[in-house]
């Protein structure tokens, strides 16, 4: 090369270094757009396993927590009885609305009736006392037992007696609820009662006699004056 094209080579290379402006990047540098610092163009952290993804819709919104165990889980098997539209305890709300007396006991006997066209099971049949003595209970003292002989047929009825025998003074109520297990329903009716002192009977005249024979005294004592 001669020294006319030596220094038109030496021109060229200062042109294209006055045109690019900076030396080629290294790998991994970061190169920013025009008046934007190198630091503001690092990429940002907004859209991986935070933003959208474990948190974001995971496990917290809607999984567990959202619509499995806690929200529709286990908790509907667990539903109270309601009333059994066609087998009822006939008669009033209240029974057995009277006074007895302490030591004596009365009795209330009740239908059981089936008004549908099928045969009903019964379940347990029990009484709840409020007072702790239990006054109430059906004709064999217990408070609970399987009535009917467990089965009420279509458009039958059947007897339900209860037995109220107080220990204490005062009004005392309970609540009679046969249970059906087929369907989850009941059939109840409420007591009450009120205790009673017990009377004071007179006596017959015949337990005192007016011709008793006189006292002897013992011998060596001094018998009564009359």
């Amino acid at each position: 090369m001669n020294r006319t094209g030596f220094r038109l080579a030496v021109v060229l290379a200062a042109v294209m270094l006055t045109v690019t402006g900076c030396n080629p990047a290294a790998p991994g540098d970061v190169t920013a757009p025009r008046g934007q610092s190198p630091d503001t163009a690092l990429p940002t952290e907004t859209s991986g396993t935070e933003g959208g993804g474990a948190e974001g819709g995971g496990t917290e919104g809607g999984g567990t927590e959202g619509g499995g165990t806690e929200g529709g889980g286990g908790e509907g098997g667990n539903e109270e009885p309601t009333e059994n539209p066609n087998v009822v305890i006939l008669g009033p709300v209240i029974s057995l609305n009277f006074g007895t007396e302490i030591g004596d006991f009365d009795t209330d006997t009740r239908p059981l009736v089936n008004g549908s066209d099928s045969d009903v099971t019964l379940g347990t049949a029990e009484i709840a006392n409020e007072n702790a003595s239990n006054p109430f209970t059906f004709e064999d003292l217990s408070t609970t037992t399987t009535l009917c002989g467990g089965v009420l047929p279509a458009h039958a009825q059947c007897s339900i007696t209860i037995r109220f025998t107080p220990t204490e003074i005062g009004v005392q109520l309970a609540t009679l609820t046969v249970r059906f297990p087929a369907d989850n329903t009941i059939a109840t009716a409420t007591y009450r009662g009120t205790g009673k002192a017990a009377t004071v009977r007179d006596l017959p005249n015949d337990m005192f006699p007016t011709d008793q024979a006189p006292v002897k005294a013992p011998a060596g004592t001094q018998a009564p004056a009359p």
